[in-house]
């Protein structure tokens, strides 16, 4: 065919009823370029036969560009068509029709998507499942960019979307597709009322999947369910897990958003099981420079992690602001809050002449009947507290391990009487900060002056810091504080991937002295890093367990001299008499001299002798009153 006739050729054609033309069109039209590709289109489109129409959409992988173009600006008038090519009997045609509504992105067209679901052929349904998810996710990008012009039209063809997402969490037993539920909990506010009924559904298996999407999940547009999870007893744990180690930034920033939904009485109630959401303080940072609103941010830390006391803390920090919406929404959720500490707050406020709240804040106090009260003493201003307490301070600070360091903390534990406030604050600084060797000194800072319940919501943040020694050191001041989750969170810390998390743990538990102690630590008398095996001989002796004991002589007698070294710690720890033999014989034949050296000193302390001289000759051979060589199976007397 030459192209110049093309055109007198297109124009005889549509006048024809043999349906052999039809036939010749889509045997052309993937040879077809420009002008002619689009009237050999166009003609079949006016001549509207649904299976010449089906063969074309059948090669829409393989299309041109152009050719895609068309159809997909055609979709309406396509429908029929693309119903044909979705209900074929061949796996490639349903994958191609498939293909074209996610392109198209069709709504209206969805649920022929939801049938394919059905389909016995587990190809088909795996496609059709990533269809509703590509679907779902390219109309939502549109929504987002799109003009008021076309939003109504929009809106119509996701309300379709949603109405095929519900037909396929309904037939969940039938297909199996984790990629559909991913789908139907991106339209949440939509797809709800049939997730509920399917979860109250006797024998339903959804709420495991939807569990373990949510868990695995960083996926920023899941949020909005997520929060409404927490509304769902059979999700709700699952909910929890995942906005507690929600790591991503934008999921964060897109829970934050989702403040809104706090409104509705039963998801704030939902909100209160949030216990552990350590980023909460991070959520300046993550807020990505005002991607959220700041009421957004209050709102969040008022409604979730439990205790008054905890929220009272966040508010008084928001209060203090330099951002006025931060600081006007901290007021508004402090007057909800009815108890003692929050009347005082207010009457701190109330106080502040040249603050534009104090009126607020004095209106509240006569509503709630104290207005006459007295107000809190007045704390010393900044500058006469830092005057005080900075050279002290800073000397701590920088001062190197030993004396000088020791000194200067002597010096700052009797200021925290008077000024712990100003101390208070100064650390909260240095726990906040970018450095991780500021944030370890920092917690050691914490162990120091014992100010662990000044700065829980520190504790338990550091705890699941990026940085290994920063986990281990919050863990020694995290255990003296008096809260549920503790117990929790140093088993949990006995696992963790550092080994010096695992160490650090396992001492924790030991001062803790909690019965639960023992599952958690028993396993690491087997563990390869000496600290770590160490301190859980340490812990176990002292339950009187045999294992533990066998555990200190085989590492007594180890290949390894860091194992041989970390026992000898143990029997020095627990001035174990009873391998005392053993240690003599470590301080003259074993192979390492640092653990001879050692095993001299740990055998002069447990026979009370005192050291030798300069000639740094060994120790005595040990007679037989020495002790018995094997630690006795009830551990140390």
């Amino acid at each position: 065919m030459v192209s110049h006739r093309l055109p007198a050729a297109f124009a005889f054609l549509p006048r024809q009823e043999n349906l052999a033309t039809d036939a010749a069109l889509v045997e052309a039209l993937p040879h077809l370029e420009g002008s002619a590709e689009r009237a050999a289109f166009e003609i079949l489109l006016q001549r509207g036969h649904v299976p010449s129409l089906a063969a074309v959409i059948t090669g829409f992988p393989s299309a041109s560009g152009s050719l895609q173009a068309l159809m997909v600006d055609h979709i309406g008038e396509l429908s029929a068509s693309v119903r044909s090519v979705v209900g074929s009997g061949k796996a490639a045609q349903r994958i191609a029709g498939m293909d074209l509504i996610v392109h198209a992105r069709s709504g209206r067209l969805a649920y022929l998507l939801a049938d394919a679901l059905r389909v016995r052929c587990h190809r088909t349904r795996e496609s059709a499942a990533a269809a509703l998810l590509g679907l779902t996710e390219g109309l939502l990008a549109h929504l987002q960019s799109s003009t008021a012009e076309h939003l109504a039209e929009l809106l119509h063809e996701v309300e379709a979307l949603a109405d095929a997402l519900q037909k396929a969490v309904w037939r969940w037993e039938i297909h199996y597709q984790p990629k559909a539920l991913a789908a139907a909990m991106m339209l949440a506010e939509r797809t709800e009322p049939t997730i509920r009924r399917k979860l109250a559904q006797r024998r339903s298996k959804i709420a495991r999947a939807l569990s373990e999407l949510m868990e695995t999940t960083t996926e920023p547009r899941f949020a909005g369910f997520l929060v409404r999870a927490l509304t769902m007893p059979p999700l709700r744990a699952a909910a929890t897990r995942c906005l507690a180690r929600a790591a991503d930034p934008a999921l964060r920033v897109a829970v934050l958003a989702q403040s809104w939904l706090l409104a509705d009485p039963e998801v704030e109630r939902g909100a209160r099981y949030l216990r552990d959401l350590p980023w909460l303080c991070e959520v300046d940072g993550a807020a990505g420079g005002g991607a959220v609103p700041p009421e957004a941010i209050v709102r969040w830390l008022s409604a979730a992690c439990g205790t008054s006391e905890w929220r009272l803390e966040r508010l008084r920090g928001a209060l203090t602001s330099p951002s006025e919406e931060t600081r006007r929404s901290a007021f508004w959720q402090l007057t909800r809050e009815d108890n003692p500490a929050a009347t005082d707050l207010l009457k701190s406020l109330a106080i502040r002449e040249d603050d534009p709240l104090a009126r607020v804040a004095l209106r509240e106090l006569h509503r709630r009947g104290q207005a006459d009260a007295p107000a809190p003493a007045p704390q010393p201003s900044a500058p006469e507290a830092a005057s005080t307490v900075r050279p002290t301070w800073e000397r701590y600070w920088h001062a190197a391990d030993g004396s000088a360091r020791r000194e200067a903390r002597g010096g700052l534990r009797e200021l925290v009487r008077q000024h712990r406030p100003e101390l208070v604050t100064a650390l909260r600084g240095k726990l906040s900060s970018n450095d991780a060797a500021d944030r370890a000194r920092a917690l050691r800072a914490v162990l120091d002056l014992d100010l662990a319940t000044d700065v829980e919501e520190h504790l338990l943040r550091l705890v699941h810091d990026v940085d290994p020694l920063v986990r281990a050191a919050a863990l020694a001041p995290l255990a003296r504080l008096s809260i549920p989750s503790v117990l929790r969170i140093l088993r949990q810390a006995v696992n963790d991937p550092d080994p010096r998390v695992q160490a650090n743990a396992v001492e924790a538990l030991d001062r803790l002295n909690h019965a639960d102690r023992v599952p958690a630590t028993r396993p690491k008398l087997r563990s390869p890093h000496p600290r770590v095996r160490a301190n859980a001989v340490k812990s176990l002796l002292r339950t009187e367990l045999r294992e533990a004991g066998e555990t200190l002589l085989g590492m007594l007698d180890d290949p390894s001299s860091a194992q041989r070294a970390s026992a000898l710690w143990v029997v020095e720890r627990l001035r174990l008499r009873a391998v005392l033999r053993h240690v003599a014989d470590m301080s003259h034949r074993d192979a390492d001299p640092g653990v001879r050296r050692r095993a001299a000193r740990v055998l002069r302390e447990l026979r009370g002798e005192e050291p030798h001289g300069a000639t740094g000759r060994a120790p005595a051979e040990p007679t037989a009153a020495s002790g018995p060589r094997k630690v006795a199976p009830g551990g140390p007397r």
